[in-house]
């Protein structure tokens, strides 16, 4: 994921990247390494997560280290896959939500897929013809 998208997600959810936040910029990418194209998969889950944070901190008085966080994000086997520090139930089932429906959203430009799975990787129509390595203009 590009490092623009990268520092949008931690500034947004800064409970849920709160241990990848502590690192050097440049390792952020390593952390968030999936395509583009999943931003907003991965920006509905932390979502999901940095809600459950809030809720955990202020009803149930949890202290921050207590609270689920994303350690990573990567790709395999055509879907996203998380890894969650201090994980809940709630916490696994919107994960797994964002990577069941990763299968259908095209990794590089977002746009809706019919499972189009090649070289492991997931793509709509348009970046299959390309290559994979162009991103449709919106």
């Amino acid at each position: 994921m590009d490092i623009v998208l990268v520092k949008k997600l931690i500034d947004r959810y800064p409970l849920v990247f709160r241990e990848i936040k502590e690192q050097a910029e440049h390792e952020w990418r390593w952390r968030l390494d999936c395509g583009n194209g999943w931003f907003d998969l991965v920006d509905q889950a932390c979502t999901g997560i940095e809600a459950e944070c809030l809720y955990a901190m202020k009803i149930r008085k949890a202290p921050v280290g207590k609270v689920p966080h994303l350690k990573g994000v990567t790709q395999k086997f055509w879907q996203l896959r998380f890894r969650v520090g201090m994980s809940t139930e709630h916490s696994r089932r919107v994960v797994e939500i964002a990577r069941k429906e990763s299968s259908f959203v095209c990794e590089h430009c977002g746009a809706p897929t019919l499972h189009h799975q090649t070289c492991w990787t997931t793509l709509c129509d348009w970046c299959r013809r390309v290559g994979g390595s162009s991103v449709r203009g919106k």
